[in-house]
């Protein structure tokens, strides 16, 4: 009864390397910003390099609610751009489980992203679960 008391560590999310381009060419010195929530909002943002690189740390935090079996809040990301005003989605889910997303893990380790593409919806199925997908939009090439 008192387990819905205990404080676990939560990923919101694991490291994230990328590179965000405009038609192939670089987006240098550029602020990319990240919103994750699960419950609270937690914000934080870095600036590309000359190639358009940026990297995010990890982000834990530690919560009772995944030992509340009443609480079933996933995890919302969202990383993206702001250029001439315009926000471009990068990267965005909704993570429904709190515990190990090898997807998400994989996908966020290499994101290549191009503001000059349309925004795309990908679903990848679960190697562990068939039939149970995680969804993924925005203006990286996922495949």
């Amino acid at each position: 009864m008192f387990g819905i008391f205990k404080k676990h560590t939560v990923q919101l999310s694991p490291e994230v390397y990328g590179q965000v381009q405009h038609n192939g060419d670089a987006l240098a010195h550029m602020t990319i910003h990240r919103d994750i929530s699960y419950g609270d909002v937690y914000s934080d943002s870095v600036t590309t390099d000359e190639q358009g690189r940026f990297h995010f740390e990890e982000k834990n935090i530690e919560s009772s609610k995944p030992g509340n079996m009443f609480d079933n809040e996933g995890i919302a990301q969202a990383i993206y751009v702001i250029v001439d005003d315009k926000k471009y989605t990068l990267w965005g889910t909704l993570i429904g489980q709190v515990e190990g997303n090898d997807i998400v893990a994989a996908k966020l380790k290499d994101l290549h992203c191009d503001i000059g593409r349309e925004e795309k919806i990908y679903d990848f199925e679960f190697k562990d679960v068939p039939g149970r997908y995680q969804t993924i939009y925005g203006v990286c090439n996922l495949d």
